[in-house]
């Protein structure tokens, strides 16, 4: 059969109806297959998962937002690509939403949020390589879904701070966050502790505030893959940024950092003066802040730095 050479088939946007043909599953060569926007109905046969060589099954119609009367939308483990449709925020009476296991990308709806009867959600899985991903922060909408008490969005490339909303999860019984980048809040760690979530705490994400000020990065890069930046059980301890070109002023929380024990900001054309938090630095050892046209006099408070040895 001709047909069984093929390795893409696109029968998307037609007006074909009855069952998917699981003779499909035959094509043994097929790469990408696309039956979106059609009126086919019954299960899909399992006869596709003869399919090896698939690497696209076509994306989620959002035209599934018409569903209305909906309670269980399971289309798991079906090399589903794309980005997930808005419209799915339209299936109020959805109890079960499982869409892991596939090739999704791009952000994680927040209306999802108003699917208020929801109580599983999956979404676990759809890591397939650093340009289709499912990627972003998790919606602090997630926290109105008190129905929920299945949530699991493990092994993608989420990341951020847990929002504080999950603590309004007062049904949630399983969750499952790691294989992320995500952290968690101090005001969250007993939620996390009950339900023995496998997340890291945000101190990371806090310290990193005065050095992504520091080299102008957003606030939720985590700075411990910066080269120069060394972190130990999620705290900075060294910094060594010289000739950096920074051209910059010296932020004054990195007088917060209090772990750091070499701060190495040399040869940067560093301006304004040098700020007196820096003697709140307990472990530094070395202090490095020559050739940069810093202004102003020398903070009383470095002199607290007891166990400072190199200035």
């Amino acid at each position: 059969m001709i047909l069984s050479q093929n390795v893409n088939l696109n029968l998307g946007e037609n007006n074909l109806s009855g069952s998917i043909p699981p003779e499909l599953g035959q094509l043994s060569n097929l790469k990408e297959l696309y039956l979106m926007v059609n009126k086919l109905s019954g299960s899909i046969p399992p006869e596709l998962g003869n399919l090896s060589n698939l690497i696209k099954f076509g994306s989620i119609p959002p035209e599934l937002g018409n569903l209305s009367k909906l309670t269980v939308l399971s289309i798991y483990g079906n090399r589903l690509s794309g980005h997930i449709p808005l419209e799915l925020g339209n299936l109020s009476n959805l109890t079960i939403l499982g869409l892991h296991e596939n090739q999704l990308e791009g952000p994680i709806p927040r209306v999802f949020g108003t699917l208020s009867n929801l109580e599983t959600l999956l979404l676990s899985d759809n890591h397939l390589n650093e340009s289709n991903i499912l990627s972003g922060t998790i919606p602090p909408e997630f926290g109105r879904l008190s129905n929920l008490e299945s949530l699991s969005l493990n092994n993608n490339k989420l990341s951020g701070t847990i929002p504080l909303e999950f603590g309004n999860l007062s049904n949630l019984k399983e969750l499952n966050l790691s294989k992320n980048d995500l952290c968690i809040t101090n005001e969250l760690e007993t939620f996390f502790q009950i339900r023995k979530s496998k997340v890291k705490s945000c101190n990371i994400i806090t310290e990193c505030a005065p050095v992504n000020k520091l080299i102008n990065k957003k606030e939720t890069y985590n700075c411990c893959s910066l080269k120069g930046v060394t972190c130990i059980d999620d705290h900075i301890t060294d910094i060594n940024f010289p000739n950096y070109k920074l051209a910059t002023s010296i932020p004054p929380e990195l007088g917060k950092l209090s772990r750091l024990i070499r701060l190495n900001l040399s040869d940067n054309f560093l301006i304004g003066s040098i700020p007196p938090e820096l003697g709140q630095l307990s472990s530094l050892k070395i202090l490095e802040l020559y050739n940069n046209t810093l202004t102003g006099t020398i903070p009383s408070e470095l002199g607290n730095l007891s166990n400072l040895n190199k200035l």
